[in-house]
């Protein structure tokens, strides 16, 4: 990551929260206790929160966006959480450089400074939050492995997130010296 940003937390959506927490938990990693958000119909579980690219498992509890996106396209990979000190002038520059800004940040921008990119060849969200200072806190997460095709989305680089993703056939997520499939916590 570079010095104007870091990678706050990868979010996966997953059908059973108490499944994946357990994996998680058996591979030796400590978490947070699971907090319910009503507003946004999930029961969450963070894994390493105290870390930098923490890991965020979710689950759809009630009717919202995240029942929304696991009925269109099912568990895996929902968002990569960026921490930016000038939000506006990030979604900028991310804009000019092939992402596109979601509906739902007209809103988020102007309420709690957060905005929300997608690009077609990327499989889920880049969620932005400006936040006063970005943090030094070392990494939980390492690297991220996706199927991924990095011509048709939008400049990762510009993201600070080209050394963080690599192309992968299968999802995985490696947290430490440990590797794991994104489908052991589905």
């Amino acid at each position: 990551m570079s010095a104007e940003t870091s990678l706050s937390h990868i979010a996966i959506l997953v059908p059973s929260l108490h499944k994946a927490a357990a994996k998680v938990l058996a591979l030796g990693f400590t978490s947070e206790p699971d907090q319910e958000h009503e507003f946004e119909g999930t029961r969450e579980f963070y894994v390493q929160k105290k870390l930098n690219a923490s890991l965020l498992l979710v689950q759809a509890i009630n009717p919202g966006p995240y029942q929304r996106t696991l009925d269109k396209r099912g568990p895996g990979l929902h968002h990569l959480a960026i921490d930016v000190e000038n939000v506006n002038l990030f979604v900028r520059i991310a804009l000019s450089s092939g992402w596109t800004l979601h509906p739902h940040s007209e809103e988020s921008l102007v309420k709690n400074k957060t905005a929300y990119l997608y690009s077609k060849g990327f499989p889920g969200l880049i969620e932005i939050h400006e936040v006063q200072k970005i943090s030094a806190r070392a990494n939980f997460v390492s690297q991220l492995h996706l199927p991924i095709d990095f011509k048709s989305c939008g400049n990762l680089k510009v993201l600070s997130l080209d050394r963080f993703i690599t192309n992968s056939e299968i999802p995985k997520v490696t947290m430490g010296k440990k590797t794991v499939e994104l489908s052991e916590f589905i």
